[in-house]
């Protein structure tokens, strides 16, 4: 692993915890106290950074995933959610990496508002579990170029879209969140010309799709997103260059998210992604022709 990738440019951390009481709380319900934690935690290695981020108002370096199933309860245990942090820049990732390590040294407890949850593990690579991962923007517009891609949305999403929000994803919409993010903090060398959101609009489409709508409650104001799978396909006659820009993109969304109040437990997204039809879309059994 380079010094780069040791680093996390790109990182998502995930907690694994269990909830002494799951029937008392609801997942769907603690994204901005997850939020406060993430800013806690930054704030014990660099109140500094921990500030700016709170104050920022464009763009931010991080995401905060609601809490999703990981594994489900078995005769003599609970349930396991799975949270997690990602990071756009090394220094947030360091920042966050080090809060977690003084924090669980402290203590394994964490509460989300009147609600306990128990740290059983906090993983930081793909081989520990598929949510967690290091990476950089290199590796991911270094990949080969793809045709088809599939999103699963873990967490609720949805797009700002004129005066509303939209729980479905457009490409166009999908693709601009992303390539927005990109342009904030990918490397100067590796910036895309807005032009290929335009390119997505024309030539990528939803092929087949299982998704389903549910409602975020974030400081008790509701929000409904979509959740579930959405493979993507290219029509022919794309350019490879455009290919392989389109396709760091659907990369990057695992780390990014996609959408609205990404900072607060909405847009988690993992991507799979082969030049045929990417296995995660097996089951998929909706479908709409593009």
């Amino acid at each position: 692993m380079g010094e780069e990738k040791q680093a996390g440019t790109l990182a998502s951390v995930a907690l694994m915890v269990t909830s002494p009481s799951p029937q008392a709380w609801n997942p769907l319900q603690v994204g901005h106290f997850l939020q406060a934690f993430f800013y806690d935690t930054v704030t014990l290695s660099s109140p500094a950074l921990a500030d700016s981020l709170h104050h920022l108002n464009s763009l931010k370096p991080f995401t905060v995933s609601l809490p999703f199933p990981w594994k489900p309860p078995t005769t003599h245990s609970s349930p396991v959610y799975c949270i997690r942090f990602t990071t756009l820049t090394r220094e947030v990732y360091q920042a966050l990496v080090e809060g977690l390590m003084r924090r669980c040294h402290i203590s394994s407890q964490l509460f989300l508002g009147s609600h306990r949850v128990d740290i059983q593990q906090v993983l930081f690579t793909r081989e520990a579990a598929p949510f967690s991962n290091l990476t950089n923007y290199e590796e991911l517009y270094a990949g080969p170029p793809a045709r088809s891609v599939c999103l699963h949305f873990v967490t609720p999403t949805s797009f700002r879209t004129g005066r509303g929000n939209l729980p479905f994803p457009l490409p166009a919409s999908l693709y601009r969140s992303l390539w927005q993010k990109w342009q904030r903090f990918a490397p100067p060398a590796l910036q895309l010309d807005e032009g290929i959101v335009a390119i997505v609009e024309q030539s990528l489409f939803p092929a087949r799709y299982s998704l389903q709508t549910e409602v975020v409650s974030l400081k008790g104001i509701p929000q409904v997103g979509c959740v579930g799978l959405c493979q993507f396909d290219l029509l022919k006659g794309v350019s490879t260059e455009d290919r392989r820009a389109i396709t760091a993109l659907s990369r990057f969304a695992t780390y990014a998210g996609v959408g609205m109040k990404t900072t607060m437990g909405m847009g988690q997204t993992v991507v799979e992604i082969e030049e045929e039809k990417p296995r995660a879309c097996d089951g998929i059994t909706s479908s709409t022709s593009a």
